[in-house]
């Protein structure tokens, strides 16, 4: 969820940081802010999914002891 925000808040700021009066610029950065919420969204899925498997890599390691 952290990494997800970060990405979220940094595209955030980018999309701002483009966004001006024309409409064309406006489309511009709701793209950039969907581009990040998915990059954001995936981001954490993978980051979820390397801590439980590295939680679940010790447990089995001490589980042959």
């Amino acid at each position: 969820m952290k990494v997800m925000m970060i990405v979220w808040i940094a595209a955030l700021s980018i999309a701002y940081l483009v966004a001006g009066h024309s409409f064309e610029q406006a489309l511009l950065a709701g793209k950039v802010v969907l581009f990040g919420f998915v990059l954001g969204f995936v981001g954490a899925k993978l980051s979820a999914a390397l801590h439980a498997f590295r939680d679940a890599k010790s447990v089995i390691s001490t589980h042959r002891r």
